[in-house]
């Protein structure tokens, strides 16, 4: 896949996970209708992450005329995608401290019901659940993305 081609599915993939957020999460209501959407959108947030390590290893593969090792992207992919989701979960916590959003569930009140539970306290449970759905997200894709770089450096050599 070249490069700009890349950049364009990193592109689009990024405008979509923002519209499944933004449009169907907060306009349409999803995140209350729906016990597994915020889950799934910090899973897939891992796998984007993963991917936006994977293209600026990619430019700088191109740009320095070097080729990485497997197991070099594996980490860097990784580590990347894991650290933009403690980032994004930083940025929630802000948010929540600056303006009185409920991103992280934290701030409710003693009676707030969701999704027809009692959730006084959650926000450490909710917290955590979105940073390991992220890491596994990006697990998945960093091995993903490791045994497919393998393969193809096995079979240039």
């Amino acid at each position: 896949m070249k490069n700009q081609q890349f950049l364009g599915l990193l592109f689009a993939a990024s405008i979509g996970f923002i519209s499944l957020a933004v449009v169907f999460g907060e306009m349409i209501h999803m995140y209350d209708r729906a016990w597994w959407w915020d889950d799934m959108l910090h899973a897939l947030s891992g796998i984007l992450f993963a991917y936006i390590g994977l293209y600026m290893l990619h430019v700088l593969e191109r740009k320095n005329a070097v080729r990485l090792h497997p197991m070099t992207i594996l980490l860097f992919t990784l580590c990347f995608a894991i650290t933009a989701g403690v980032l994004w979960e930083i940025y929630e916590f802000v948010l929540d401290i600056s303006f009185g959003f409920t991103m992280q569930q934290w701030n409710m009140g003693p009676h707030a019901i969701v999704m027809g539970n009692s959730y006084q306290g959650i926000g450490l449970r909710d917290t955590m659940q979105d940073l390991i759905l992220a890491t596994i997200g990006a697990f998945v894709t960093a091995f993903a993305i490791a045994i497919r770089t393998r393969r193809r450096t096995m079979l240039t050599v």
